[in-house]
Order: C-alpha cells, then structure tokens, then sequence
C-alpha cells in the first residue's frame, strides 16, 4: 500500500533503526495485518490506482 517514494523511505531507514526500534515496528505491521479492514483498503487502493493510471494514459 506504500507509494514508491514511501517504500523507498523505508527501505533506507530501517537499517538504520536500532534493534528495539525494528522490533516494535514489526509488532506495529503484525498488529496492523490482523485489521479486518487492512485487506479491504488495500484492495481498494489497487484498483484505486489501476483506474487512475486508465485515466491518465
């Protein structure tokens, strides 16, 4: 559900979080991933996104 500019953020910062910071941010997903919603939205964000790149091509 992250943008690229989102994913690329994280994925240049999380090897610099310490251990215990990592730690809760994975407790903070896991959490997240048992949302009811969280598969519902992401789903919504897909074809969100499909319809739109439709639009602007």
């Amino acid at each position: 559900m992250l943008s690229d500019s989102r994913r690329a953020y994280w994925a240049q910062n999380v090897p610099t979080m310490t251990e215990t910071q990592q730690k809760k941010l994975d407790e903070i997903l896991t959490e997240a991933q048992s949302i009811p919603w969280t598969k519902k939205a992401e789903q919504t964000l897909i074809l969100l996104k499909k319809v739109t790149a439709a639009l602007t091509n």
